[in-house]
């Protein structure tokens, strides 16, 4: 957003007590000047003022001589008090944090390069100090006692990200162009909610967006989200209504997806996109704001055939497969599940035979509700080996003797997709298709992770559709003389359905960049899988319900979406078995199986 130029006109000032907008004059920066430090000091001291840029919450840090020693170096050498820094040792201050701007000077040595623009010509004015409170004052001593100075480095990474999106806002380096400007008795900014509370009277409350989502994404990611979207309501939407109804799944689809760049869109390099994890997770949301079936496609062959490739694979493996499933050119299939064996892999029949001699090893097992199976060149097998009971994964491909790939018939949910069962009659294996970097259940575990936090936005998705087509049809549908949405008990379902949506995405956010960082737990994804996947559901069937005789019907999509969301809250582990993984995190034991000897 660009920020508003200051006018001379006095309306357009901010009259606030204790604060003064000049007109905007820009006045040129002096020449460097030169300080030398004799003792210990310089002989002046900073202060930092916060200005906002126009309507935005992104805030520029600026300083401003404070205080000159009389007699001191600084005097001497002809620093004003009330001048501005724009340099330090040719160096832009501009957005700095005041502990950084203090760490450039005194890393200077025995002479300082100043160089400052008198603030009383440009654009900002400091106001008249304000008396503190004894709590103030209590506070702030607090803050400088020891967690202060702590708080101050955490946040300077992100004010130095702040300071960097505020420049591209600036038109120059001067001040002219800013709008609001705060003064401020400590160094650390104050938070933007608190500096700009008294334009909470104009502040406008978006119901598709109510805490501001938009604003916490790169340019990047709203790029990505976009032209995930466009492609979605254009070239999916219209397809979804057939293909749900005579169950088809669109192969073609996949190669789109290719093009487009969406295929294992987190790695980084063999033709993806090497995006965030928050713009994976805004990709899988807009995919399944049409149909579940197409998210789900997407996440098996990105998290759970490309992720284990890329993680587990040899060089030679990925430069193999990699670049053909990023383009989509051919599609692969994740076999984990088995008849018998479910939400408890650890049990599972499917057994790997080593040969030696043949350098191969021979698979013999079958697995079960297997995405994309029908279709799939390529199957990522998981099978306990014989000799030592580990498991291990195999990339198994299409035409190899003794593979098939039935389709399972009769589903009432995801039938956008196809899905099947992956048989094997002694599949003999070649050495270099063993995942070598595999060993146990932490392999497909650590795929399923990455599955899940797709899924955690993905729900949102659908949940999000079925509450922009619910809101439109109660405001339009007329009853008792009057709209649908004049009921108090339509309203509080819609505010509920806002309230887990809005939250529920946030959680997301926040999860994508703690697990950019390599600080997600499986846990925390299992958590908000598990919430967003359970709140969904719960939306959708409200939803329906709401539209009543017409929420059956096809057309309005919220019926497909709720049948949908009973797979999604099952698959990559139940609802319930989530709540077991956190449960053991919040108490260390363990429930998933009984007690040894009962």
């Amino acid at each position: 957003m660009s920020p508003r130029s200051l006018s001379s006109d006095p309306s357009s000032r901010d009259s606030s007590p204790g604060r003064e907008l000049a007109p905007a004059v820009a006045a040129p920066p002096r020449s460097p000047i030169a300080i030398p430090r004799p003792g210990k000091k310089f002989g002046f001291t900073l202060r930092a003022i916060r200005v906002y840029l126009g309507d935005s919450d992104v805030y520029s840090v600026h300083h401003v001589v404070w205080h000159v020693e009389e007699g001191g170096p600084a005097q001497e050498a002809g620093l004003c008090a009330g001048d501005l820094i724009t340099h330090v040792n040719g160096e832009p201050v501009h957005g700095l944090v005041h502990t950084e701007v203090v760490e450039l000077i005194l890393k200077s040595g025995t002479k300082v390069l100043v160089t400052t623009t008198p603030l009383e010509n440009t654009s900002i004015r400091l106001g008249p100090a304000r008396r503190r409170s004894a709590r103030a004052k209590m506070a702030r001593r607090n803050r400088r006692g020891g967690t202060g100075s702590g708080h101050e480095r955490r946040r300077s990474a992100l004010f130095r990200h702040l300071a960097r999106q505020a420049s591209l806002l600036h038109t120059s380096r001067s001040l002219t162009s800013l709008s609001r400007s705060l003064s401020s008795s400590d160094s650390l900014p104050a938070s933007p909610t608190h500096a700009r509370a008294r334009d909470t009277a104009t502040a406008q409350f978006d119901w598709q967006d109510p805490l501001g989502l938009e604003g916490l994404l790169s340019a990047e990611e709203r790029l990505l989200r976009d032209t995930t979207r466009k492609y979605c309501q254009e070239r999916l939407l219209p397809r979804v209504l057939q293909a749900n109804r005579h169950e088809v799944f669109d192969r073609e689809i996949v190669t789109e997806l290719g093009e487009l760049g969406l295929l294992g869109p987190t790695i980084q390099g063999y033709g993806c996109a090497g995006t965030t994890s928050v713009g994976y997770g805004l990709v899988t949301r807009e995919l399944e704001r049409v149909d579940s079936s197409y998210r789900s496609v997407l996440s098996v062959q990105s998290s759970l055939v490309m992720y284990p490739i890329w993680a587990y694979g040899t060089p030679a493996q990925r430069e193999r497969f990699l670049p053909r499933l990023a383009r989509g050119e051919i599609v692969g299939c994740f076999g984990l599940t088995e008849p018998n064996h479910g939400s408890d892999p650890g049990r599972m029949e499917t057994r790997a035979r080593h040969n030696p001699s043949a350098s191969t090893y021979t698979l013999r097992g079958s697995k079960t509700w297997i995405t994309n199976s029908p279709i799939a060149d390529l199957c990522v097998v998981w099978a306990k080996c014989e000799e030592d009971g580990r498991v291990r994964g195999f990339l198994v491909e299409r035409g190899t003797p003794g593979l098939s790939t039935p389709k399972i018939e009769g589903k009432f949910s995801l039938r956008a997709s196809t899905t099947g069962m992956i048989l094997m009659d002694d599949v003999e294996v070649p050495e270099e298709n063993l995942l070598p970097n595999a060993e146990g259940l932490a392999g497909p575990f650590g795929c399923l992770t990455q599955a899940r936090y797709g899924i955690a936005w993905g729900a949102l998705g659908a949940a999000e559709a079925c509450l922009e087509t619910v809101r439109q049809y109660v405001l339009d549908r007329k009853q008792f003389g009057g709209p649908l949405a004049r009921n108090q008990l339509v309203q509080k379902k819609l505010a509920d359905m806002v309230t887990e949506i809005t939250l529920g995405l946030h959680a997301c956010l926040r999860l994508g960049r703690l697990k950019d960082e390599g600080r997600a737990a499986p846990e925390m994804v299992s958590m908000l899988k598990r919430n967003s996947c359970g709140k969904a559901l719960g939306i959708a069937r409200d939803a329906r319900d709401m539209l009543g005789g017409n929420g059956i019907c096809d057309e309005f999509h919220v019926i497909r979406h709720l049948m949908n969301l009973e797979a999604v809250n099952t698959y990559e582990g139940t609802h319930d078995i989530h709540a077991l993984i956190l449960g053991r995190a919040i108490t260390g034991i363990q429930a998933f199986a009984p007690a040894k000897g009962t």
